[in-house]
């Protein structure tokens, strides 16, 4: 398989049902956000040994090209995550997704692709622990939710919510406590508390 293939195959998987306008089959969307052991499966199946080439390096020139770096991103931020889930590895290529993330938006590889799109471009900034790249990824999805269309507004602030409330987590704690424990760190007990509370762990 070519890597033009694959990064295809990976967006198509991810993307499944996108149309010229750049909408999503509600169906799809869903699979993003909810725990499925099946789609994990099915993402191990088809993508394990695509997910390691890529945090070697492997295909680090996919950085050419917005597609190519979306498929990295999903590759790095995403499928680790269905992969690898209640495991230290989910984490493990962060700091290489924000590299290829911070690249791309110097390169305004971003402004290519389509809004649902981008928002996968963004979440290696709402996943990082550093406040910094907090505050750059709620002004990058503000302006986001500011630029797509009515039809749109609902859906974006509901991501654009969802990097504020990443945000206010960070700038209280330093870190995510909802990984404290995969990772093997102490919580504090002003984590402890947080943690007990409804809705804590995304």
């Amino acid at each position: 398989m070519t890597s033009a293939t694959l990064v295809h195959e990976i967006i198509n998987f991810w993307f499944a049902g996108l149309d010229e306008h750049g909408q999503l089959p509600q169906s799809q969307k869903a699979k993003w956000w909810q725990k499925d052991n099946a789609f994990d499966q099915s993402i191990k199946t088809q993508f394990a040994s695509a997910v390691e080439k890529a945090a070697a390096g492997e295909f680090d020139s996919w950085q050419a090209t917005a597609e190519g770096s979306l498929a990295l991103l999903i590759l790095l931020d995403q499928f680790t995550r269905n992969i690898y889930r209640n495991d230290p590895k989910a984490f493990a290529s962060d700091p290489k997704a924000r590299a290829i993330c911070h690249h791309l938006l110097e390169q305004g590889q971003d402004k290519a692709l389509h809004p649902v799109q981008r928002v996968f471009t963004y979440l290696p900034l709402e996943h990082s622990e550093s406040l910094d790249d907090q505050h750059h990824c709620v002004e990058l999805f503000n302006a986001l939710h500011d630029e797509v269309g009515e039809q749109n507004k609902q859906e974006f602030a509901y991501y654009l919510d969802y990097a504020h409330k990443h945000f206010e987590i960070i700038e209280r704690f330093g870190r995510f406590p909802h990984r404290n424990q995969v990772l093997g760190r102490e919580s504090t007990a002003d984590e402890l508390a947080y943690l007990s509370e409804p809705g804590a762990r995304f």
